[in-house]
């Protein structure tokens, strides 16, 4: 759905009161789902992408003295870079942060931006 007087503007960058608005006065609604509701899961999915974040360096802590034990199994043959473990140990517990927000942070917001774009795509087909 896009806005009428702005050609362009996503309906997800309104406020609520003009989504609220544009579906209300929609001639041909949809008859298979709410489009509130769609709206209010994507809003909800785009929280808990930001919410995500916050659980993600939380279970980083943990994973620190994790990473730590890897290192120094792998650095136990080397004894004269043992003693450099920890600067071996914070690339990996940021590479595995990384990848953490990767899958959750970018899953929530696929998941949602691909919700809007199937209804764009079914507010298009009706019009």
């Amino acid at each position: 759905m896009v806005n009428k007087s702005n050609k362009g503007t996503s309906l997800f960058l309104l406020q609520d009161f003009e989504i609220f608005e544009l579906i209300k006065n929609d001639e041909n609604p949809p008859i298979f789902y709410n489009p509130r509701n769609v709206i209010k899961l994507v809003k909800w999915l785009y929280g808990m992408s930001n919410a995500a974040i916050i659980y993600i360096i939380l279970l980083g802590i943990p994973q620190i003295s994790n990473s730590k034990m890897l290192v120094d199994y792998i650095l136990e043959s080397y004894p004269m870079l043992s003693s450099f473990s920890w600067l071996f140990t914070v690339p990996v517990v940021i590479i595995g942060l990384v990848l953490q927000y990767c899958l959750y942070v970018f899953g929530f917001r696929a998941v949602a931006n691909i919700l809007g774009i199937l209804m764009e795509m079914e507010y298009n087909s009706r019009n």
